[in-house]
């Protein structure tokens, strides 16, 4: 009798552990739902519809080396336009101009398989690419959407406060079933949503890596509150900052613009 006795404070003990554990994990859900009700509300999307799509237009200047006589740096002026089919086609359009010559491609990812086209011509996309694609339907969600954070498919927990780029921030993890964890931090003051982190993958060398997306200069567009621009860095090195220069949400999309494209 001893020995069940034993057992049984043993047993107690856990399941005080495992309630306590429970209602630790409750209430930084609860918490971390509060940041992302305070999100949507300030954000403008509050009771909106959710759209069918997204179209965002966007422009980036970069230096590059040219490799001369000497080493130089060139200008390179990029247009892009990002077509959205929720919940999982993207098409994106580019046109790149430097030193007086002019290049463009498009990529689309038709939710299953991509392509890449650069100047009329037609490769298909590694599955590595594909993958990331598909991780960026979560993407789109959480930081596009914001409102499917509150649904049941995501678990949601409070992370620690941080300073993004001088403005103190709530930190929240998004995780759901299929797809890596997301960071996300929100002004404290004003609710905008100033940083995500997630392992995505550099195309340049095809590997995975720490991305990061630095929002800045929040403004209303078409009935909501958008970045002004948008910093993309990869295992802390800046890559691209772009300007958003129109942000639409849109009530139906084409599906014939995620068909493969004509060689």
């Amino acid at each position: 009798m001893r020995g069940l006795a034993i057992v049984a404070v043993m047993f107690a003990s856990v399941c005080i552990v495992w309630a306590r554990g429970d209602s630790e994990a409750d209430k930084s859900q609860a918490e971390a739902r509060a940041v992302v009700g305070k999100a949507i509300k300030a954000m403008g999307l509050e009771g909106v519809k959710l759209p069918k799509g997204i179209r965002m237009k966007s422009k980036a200047t970069i230096e590059y080396p040219v490799f001369d006589k000497d080493i130089e740096f060139a200008t390179v002026k990029i247009v892009q336009t990002v077509t959205i089919r929720l919940p999982n086609q993207f098409k994106e359009v580019y046109e790149m101009s430097t030193l007086g010559e002019t290049a463009g491609g498009v990529t689309i990812f038709d939710g299953k398989q991509g392509w890449l086209t650069h100047n009329g011509k037609v490769r298909e996309m590694e599955e590595a690419g594909c993958d990331d694609f598909r991780e960026m339907a979560n993407v789109i969600e959480a930081t596009h959407l914001i409102t499917p954070l509150l649904d049941k498919k995501y678990k949601l927990a409070l992370l620690d406060e941080v300073n993004v780029d001088g403005r103190l921030a709530n930190g929240i993890r998004t995780s759901r079933e299929g797809f890596a964890d997301l960071d996300l931090y929100f002004d404290k003051e004003t609710h905008m949503l100033l940083k995500m982190e997630r392992q995505g993958l550099d195309p340049v060398v095809a590997t995975q890596c720490q991305e990061t997306r630095i929002y800045k200069g929040h403004r209303k567009m078409n009935g909501r509150m958008v970045p002004g621009s948008m910093e993309l860095l990869r295992d802390g090195r800046q890559i691209f900052s772009f300007q958003i220069l129109d942000y639409t949400f849109l009530n139906d999309v084409d599906p014939r613009e995620f068909d493969r494209p004509e060689q």
